[in-house]
């Protein structure tokens, strides 16, 4: 279906919709709204619905390059057992000294492994047997994610073991949302360390991360071993070593110090999630598609090439051939488009929503989530509106530049063909989480607590507007 806009009721809708994001770096395809148009400028739009294809899609490990991890294993929505477990190594930091080193009445007295939670999802009474092992060898790599670290026990020794109740851990302080809760570790660990810190020989290894991983210690493989019912978000880990000497003037007492190690953003790390078999929301479906996660499915939504071309016929001809860089984004672009995708929730069955989705092409999400910094950009990722169950919808505002990009790098032209693109737009959609101080969106990062969320993937749901600006010269 295809109408003409008047002129000036189409510049109200195209600045209203280039208001909702801002843009950084290279601003070719500029919005219309954004400069002042010389006055003999003469603008048309031309709406054209075209309807998407959706499809879901395995999603078996995370995007994200995170330092969070999860531990547990809880049964989610879907009746899928999903597991967490992580490999994480410690920082060094050189000199390592202990107070009154080579004391010869120093004494190792506890050593625990500290693990700092902010969430827990679940029964926070139920308890699960977590066992902690020190690796064979260091590993190299920083936030991978796989479905099992299983291979990694190979070798490995067991320093430890506990039980484990999210309702009995330890704030950091008084009213804080981080927790820790501690497994009591073997003493040889604390004797291993301090006694390398005494030796003419392996003291200096605590000068450098990779001879303190392969000297020292090469790392925490942390992984539930019995029981279910939570999954721990896990902020940081930490090695504290406790220890003693009598005091000198009252050797019956003695002074105790305690000696720690953090992971840190520069340390490896691995994560493992699992979400169970997923093969039956992969399966093709003529109603739904699906969200789940972490590290389980997803929806992806496809212009195909034909539904593209409609575009493509709204294009008008180039004076000049060559045609001009930036034609399509300059004398022509789609100017207002907002994409709402529909929530279709099973009857009778709970489910965990996230607040946000992110949209962004296909082949970026990597890219996107492995940068340092997460960002909103229009033509790159476009963030939802916060989910409201009364709206059934997460609802994204104008996501024309995204359209109008894909065609300005793809469509190609010429005088016997016209227009002609090949290549479909694949956008994917990820559950993220979103920090806001004052209203303003300061942090965005892959959510990694279970979601889940059935989409309808009914036609007239599927089915949206894009309006056409064609830009002409007097």
């Amino acid at each position: 279906m295809k109408q003409l806009l008047r002129p000036l009721l189409f510049a109200s809708f195209a600045l209203a919709g280039t208001l909702a994001f801002t843009s950084c770096g290279d601003d070719t395809l500029s919005r219309i709204g954004e400069s002042i148009q010389p006055g003999h400028d003469k603008i048309e739009g031309e709406a054209t619905t075209l309807e998407f294809d959706a499809k879901t899609i395995a999603t078996p490990t995370l995007y994200t390059d995170g330092t969070r991890s999860l531990l547990g294993a809880l049964i989610d929505h879907t009746g899928s057992t999903v597991t967490g477990e992580f490999i994480k190594q410690i920082r060094t930091a050189s000199p390592t000294t202990f107070e009154e080193s080579g004391n010869a009445q120093l004494t190792i007295d506890s050593v625990d492994f500290r693990i700092y939670y902010d969430r827990a999802e679940g029964e926070k009474t139920s308890e699960i047997k977590v066992n902690v092992y020190q690796l064979a060898e260091p590993v190299s790599a920083r936030g991978t994610t796989y479905q099992t670290l299983g291979a990694y026990r190979k070798g490995a020794t067991l320093l430890g073991s506990a039980t484990l109740q999210p309702s009995k851990g330890t704030p950091v302080q008084k009213g804080s949302s981080l927790n820790y809760l501690s497994i009591p570790l073997t003493l040889d660990l604390g004797k291993k360390f301090y006694e390398a810190s005494i030796s003419p020989t392996l003291k200096d290894a605590f000068s450098t991360q990779a001879r303190f991983d392969k000297e020292i210690f090469p790392g925490f493989y942390v992984t539930p071993a019995t029981g279910k019912g939570f999954l721990l978000e896990i902020a940081e880990v930490a090695l504290l070593i406790h220890y003693s000497v009598p005091k000198k003037d009252k050797p019956t007492e003695r002074t105790r110090y305690v000696k720690s190690f953090v992971d840190t953003k520069l340390t490896a790390r691995l994560n493992a999630l699992s979400s169970g078999d997923v093969s039956s929301l992969t399966a093709s479906s003529a109603e739904y598609t699906y969200v789940k996660g972490p590290a389980g499915v997803t929806t992806q939504y496809i212009l195909s090439v034909d539904q593209l071309q409609k575009l493509l016929k709204t294009t008008p001809k180039p004076t000049t051939l060559p045609v001009p860089s930036g034609f399509i984004g300059r004398s022509w672009m789609l100017a207002d488009a907002n994409f709402s995708i529909q929530v279709k929730s099973p009857e009778g069955q709970l489910t965990n929503l996230p607040e946000y989705l992110l949209l962004l092409p296909a082949d970026q999400v990597k890219e996107y989530f492995s940068a340092q910094v997460q960002t909103l950009q229009a033509g790159k990722s476009y963030l939802s509106k916060k989910y409201e169950a009364k709206n059934n919808a997460y609802q994204f505002n104008n996501i024309a530049r995204i359209v109008t990009e894909h065609l300005a790098k793809y469509a190609t032209y010429n005088e016997a063909a016209g227009w002609t693109i090949t290549t479909p737009l694949t956008l994917s959609i990820v559950p993220v989480s979103v920090t806001l101080q004052q209203n303003t969106i300061t942090g965005i990062s892959e959510l990694i607590r279970p979601s889940f969320v059935r989409l309808s993937k009914a036609s007239k749901d599927l089915r949206m507007s894009f309006v056409s600006v064609q830009l002409q010269q007097k």
